[in-house]
């Protein structure tokens, strides 16, 4: 989501088209709605934005003169306002052939509220089957993020229980509540907390010690942490550069390899900034501003290579020109 919009955007048409947009675009904070956006697209495979558009603001004026005998001066021909709209309380209505509305359901109202398809912007990331609902690469690693929860959990449980593993002592002489078995409890007690786990024990008796549980050498937590940290990534074509800074030396990548990754991985976010700047041109900026939202591209490398491209292309042209010229 950082990566789609961290370098910036800019504005492009006419001087002040370009300033009626880049007003707007500040007074709605558009950049903290579409953050939100993108934070939802990624987890669920679907983000809105609902645009106080021409019906919102129409419909408003309309009622208004009806209710209080004025004319309110709304400018009816560009929206006043954009909102994100959670995911998790949006559903889409249709007919079969194509969406009628979109119905906003909350736990705090009872009565849902419909938008007009023209008032929500609705960007899908990767189509479902047909379905309206689109689908998400995190839905496919659903599991995962549950084992490393486990894992988390576990390992925290360890060391809250003073960092040592289950086991079991049996005194096969003894009877319970006998003062052997008391002063074995009492001394398992007091070596449990993690500052005296370190010690000896000395006990009456024939005792058994007997390991019941696993320690987190035998479960292997950081090479499990790394493969599903590396789904995680895969999922969503994260180059293994990008996650090695995060769970540390282990993963080791080659220069040649590793560039290939992430030039596939920032074609892949060149991709989807052109889908947002389709979407968001086509039922806002362009719509009601006359201008285009463009996303700057913060791998450079495919524009020098263009760069360099038309550079020797003009060369070539240039020099075909001076042949062409001392021939005839």
């Amino acid at each position: 989501a950082t990566d789609i919009k961290a370098d910036g955007f800019r504005f492009i048409g006419g001087k002040q088209a370009v300033n009626r947009a880049t007003q707007f675009y500040n007074q709605q904070n558009f950049s903290e709605e579409f953050f939100k956006v993108l934070w939802d697209w990624l987890k669920y495979g679907d983000g809105y934005i609902w645009v106080g558009g021409v019906s919102s603001v129409y419909g408003m004026k309309l009622r208004a003169k009806e209710k209080f005998k004025v004319d309110l001066n709304f400018d009816e021909d560009v929206p006043t306002q954009i909102k994100y709209v959670p995911t998790t309380t949006m559903n889409i209505i249709h007919d079969g052939k194509k969406i009628t509305k979109f119905r906003q359901t909350v736990s705090a109202n009872p009565h849902p509220l419909d938008f007009p398809v023209e008032d929500i912007i609705h960007a899908s990331l990767l189509p479902n089957k047909g379905k309206v609902y689109s689908f998400s690469p995190t839905h496919s690693y659903l599991t995962e993020m549950n084992i490393l929860g486990y894992l988390k959990d576990y390992a925290g449980t360890f060391f809250k229980n003073g960092g040592v593993p289950d086991w079991m002592f049996v005194l096969p002489n003894e009877m319970a509540g006998s003062p052997n078995h008391k002063n074995m409890i009492t001394m398992l007690q007091t070596y449990k907390n993690p500052q005296r786990k370190h010690g000896n024990l000395v006990f009456a008796g024939d005792v058994t010690a007997t390991q019941i549980g696993l320690d987190l050498k035998s479960i292997d937590i950081s090479s499990l942490t790394i493969l599903l940290t590396s789904v995680f990534a895969l999922a969503h074509n994260m180059p293994a550069g990008r996650v090695a800074s995060l769970i540390g030396a282990k993963v080791k990548t080659g220069s040649g390899g590793d560039d290939l990754a992430n030039e596939g991985y920032w074609s892949k976010i060149a991709e989807h900034q052109d889908r947002h700047e389709n979407w968001l041109n086509y039922q806002l900026f362009e719509k009601f501003f006359d201008v285009e939202i463009k996303f700057n591209r913060a791998w450079k490398t495919n524009e020098i290579k263009e760069q360099q491209r038309n550079a020797a292309a003009i060369a070539n042209i240039t020099k075909l020109n001076a042949e062409l010229s001392n021939r005839y």
